[in-house]
């Protein structure tokens, strides 16, 4: 688990931004491919500081969406669904 510090976003097609990406290299970590053909197909980028990392133990969650990530409002537990109409899910019962 973990807390977002800031965050950037930019829009701009191809090269310009690639080159605004590519100020933040050294943070982001990426391999050499990555950036290859990426002002080929990017039109977008979003930059998220990730701060006070926690270790948990790992556990089985049940996610039924197609999101990389998800904010939580409380930690997570064993066996905890996850998907982006889970709320309305566990209010009808299911």
């Amino acid at each position: 688990m973990a807390t977002v510090g800031k965050c950037k976003f930019h829009g701009a097609p191809g090269a310009a931004l690639l080159r605004w990406v590519r100020r933040y290299e050294s943070l982001i970590c990426a391999d050499d491919d990555f950036y290859r053909d990426a002002a080929q197909w990017a039109r977008f980028a979003s930059l998220v500081w990730i701060e006070s990392v926690l270790t948990i133990r790992p556990m089985t969650v049940i996610k039924s969406d197609q999101r990389a990530w998800v904010t939580l409002d409380r930690p997570p537990r064993p066996n905890m669904r996850i998907g982006l109409n889970q709320a309305a899910r566990v209010g009808k019962g299911v």
